[in-house]
């Protein structure tokens, strides 16, 4: 257990900082696999309120980015033959001084701007992004994602990110490097990193010394966070599904308008309160990700409840 935050006090997520428990859980994820009883935790926190994916999110990128910042130092000192023995003695570092490290980084990696070490950011929260990148391509990012563009190559760092490029451009995420011409979107979760290839070629590779895996249209490549690949064919369907968001469409199939509402919020500085029975209600149909007046609309005369409009939200009864 990681000295000052319990997982009782993790139960209760009126008692600490979002930032601070985002960071306590990816130091703890990176540390060991979380017990059942961690990942319901984990998974109920993040169902309480939609902020908390996009801070878990963030404290995952401070984690990466940290990470290969150590790993990329050249300013290293060089200490004696007689010192290395001390070297693990004279500063010890607890796993809460990580957590904190994290926590005070999250505001920094928030903050815009740009260096020639640490290439460009590109970076969404409630809403996405479509932009062309010199020397790469056209990138479309879903909302909470970041990338970082180095060069020729692109760092996914979080979230969903679609590339479409006439001539290969490099795609990176932890522990894959694909090499693509034509159309590749990849998407991180907890749970697993995915690539579904869309149009042209892709080539991936996990190391260097590994032959290399050539998917073609409609290819998912899933890697599994205990490093297992899955790999098959998506049924059209499914890759409409995938990639609606980059059309600004959601479908509604069956859903409860509690998870409809948190995806709006995703995409909308308008948010979306459900409260009672209106909760489990469902709704059939496409709509516009960035119009929630509208689908609001559709559900107070389809399903025939109670709707309050007010300055920056809807509430739902």
């Amino acid at each position: 257990m990681i000295s000052g935050i319990g997982l009782s006090r993790l139960a209760d997520h009126t008692k600490t900082d979002r930032n601070e428990t985002a960071s306590f859980w990816v130091a703890k994820k990176k540390n060991a696999p979380l017990t059942e009883q961690e990942q319901a935790l984990l998974e109920t926190w993040l169902a309480n309120d939609v902020r908390n994916k996009g801070a878990l999110i963030r404290a995952e990128v401070v984690w990466q980015a940290t990470s290969r910042s150590v790993a990329l130092r050249t300013d290293k000192p060089i200490l004696p033959e007689k010192n290395k023995s001390a070297v693990t003695t004279d500063f010890p570092v607890s796993r809460r001084h990580v957590i904190s490290g994290l926590a005070a980084s999250l505001a920094l990696c928030m903050l815009p701007r740009t260096s020639h070490e640490m290439g460009r950011f590109y970076s969404t929260t409630d809403n996405t992004l479509d932009t062309q990148i010199p020397q790469i391509g056209q990138v479309s990012l879903d909302s909470y994602s970041q990338i970082r563009k180095y060069g020729t190559s692109i760092d996914h760092l979080a979230g969903r990110c679609l590339l479409s490029c006439s001539h290969p451009a490099e795609l990176r995420l932890e522990h894959i490097h694909a090499t693509v011409s034509g159309k590749l979107q990849s998407s991180l979760s907890v749970e697993k990193n995915r690539l579904l290839l869309l149009e042209g070629q892709a080539k991936i590779m996990r190391n260097f010394y590994d032959q290399p895996i050539v998917l073609s249209p409609g290819e998912e490549l899933c890697v599994s966070s205990t490093g297992k690949l899955t790999r098959r064919k998506l049924l059209p369907d499914e890759i409409t599904r995938e990639t609606n968001w980059a059309q600004g469409i959601v479908e509604l199939y069956g859903q409860p308008l509690s998870e409809v509402a948190a995806t709006f919020n995703k995409y909308n500085q308008k948010k979306i309160f459900v409260h009672g029975k209106a909760r489990s209600l469902v709704l059939l149909g496409s709509f516009a990700l960035k119009d929630p007046d509208t689908f609001i609309d559709a559900v107070r005369s389809t399903l025939h409840i109670d709707g309050v409009v007010t300055s920056g939200r809807i509430d739902l009864y």
